[in-house]
C-alpha cells in the first residue's frame, strides 16, 4: 500500500539483524561479511533546502560535508541505532531523561528502571515523542504564523546524549530548525516537526531523531568489527552552501538528477 501512495521503488533497511524479518541477513551485514568496504560504515548528508542534494557515503566519510571533528556515541540497543538519551528539554525544562532536573523521568518496568534512548533514523522525517510526552511537547511548541515566531514564543530544544566516553554532549535546535513551514510568505504557517510514535516497550522509552535533526548534524553509522554490540554513531555539524553543493556535483559526475536550484 505504501508503494501506491509514495513515489519510490523500495526500502533499503540499514538496521541490525535483530530487526530483520524472517531471519534474513540484512543488506549491510552482507556487505560486512563480504569485506567489500575499507571501513564497515556509512554516512548520511541531508541538504536543508534541496531534496536532490542529499547523499549517502559507503565505507568512509568526506570531510567536505561536515564542520569540525566527528564525535562518536555508543549504540546501547542494537535493534535500532539507539543512543543513550540523558535529557530532552524545552527551554531548560526536562521532559524526558535521567539527569536530575525538574521533570526528570525514568520508566519502571517490572521493578527495572529503563533509561531513555534517542533512535537515529534516516527514514523518519520528523522528531517523535511517545504518548503523553507528545501532548506536552505540543503544549510548549504551538503552531503559529512563521513570521510571528520568536525565541521566546518558541524556545530552544535540547537533546543531551552520552558519548562513547560516557560524557554528556548537548545538541541544541532553534525554532528555525524544529518548526516546519507550509504555504508561501508572508502567510506561511509553522508547526512543530514532531510526530506521536510509541517505541516498542522492550526498546523504549525513546524518541526518534529523524531528518530534521540530521539536516543540522552529519551522521556516521559505524559497525566497527561487524559485531552489533560494537556499533556507534558519529555526529558533526553539517556543512551547507555552494562549496558543499559543488563537491557533491563533482562526486556524482554531473548526474541529471542533481540540481542546484
Amino acid at each position: 500500500e505504501v508503494f501506491e501512495r509514495v513515489p519510490f521503488d523500495g526500502i533499503l533497511g540499514l538496521a541490525f539483524p535483530k530487526m530483520s524479518a524472517n531471519g534474513v541477513t540484512p543488506f549491510f551485514d552482507n556487505i560486512i561479511q563480504q569485506k567489500v568496504l575499507k571501513n564497515n560504515e556509512f554516512a548520511f548528508y541531508f541538504s536543508p533546502d534541496n531534496p536532490s542534494a542529499n547523499a549517502v557515503f559507503w565505507g568512509g566519510v568526506d570531510s567536505a560535508f561536515h564542520d569540525g571533528p566527528i564525535e562518536y556515541f555508543k549504540v546501547v540497543d542494537p535493534y535500532y541505532w539507539a543512543l543513550k538519551l540523558r535529557s530532552f528539554q524545552i527551554d531548560g525544562k526536562q521532559l524526558l531523561g535521567t539527569d536530575k532536573l525538574e521533570g526528570a523521568s525514568l520508566v519502571e518496568e517490572g521493578g527495572e528502571m529503563r533509561f531513555p534512548k534517542a533512535i537515529v533514523d534516516t527514514g523518519t522525517t520528523f522528531f517523535t515523542a511517545e504518548s503523553g510526552m507528545f501532548q506536552e511537547v505540543m503544549q510548549h511548541l504551538k503552531a503559529a504564523p512563521c513570521k510571528s515566531m520568536t525565541d521566546r514564543s518558541h524556545p530552544e530544544i535540547l537533546f543531551r546524549l552520552e558519548n562513547s566516553a560516557g560524557e554528556a554532549r548537548d545538541f541544541k535546535l532553534s525554532h528555525a530548525d524544529y518548526m516546519a513551514s507550509s504555504g508561501d510568505e508572508p502567510d506561511a504557517q509553522c508547526s512543530p516537526a514532531f510526530m506521536e510514535i510509541n517505541i516498542p516497550q522492550q526498546h523504549g522509552p525513546g524518541m526518534i531523531l529523524g531528518e530534521v535533526f540530521l539536516r543540522k548534524y552529519f551522521s556516521v553509522y559505524d559497525r566497527g568489527d561487524g559485531v552489533p554490540e560494537s556499533a556507534r554513531v558519529g555526529f558533526a555539524r553539517a556543512s551547507h552552501g555552494e562549496a558543499t553543493n559543488s563537491r557533491l556535483k563533482s562526486l556524482t559526475g554531473q548526474q541529471p538528477a542533481f540540481r542546484t536550484g
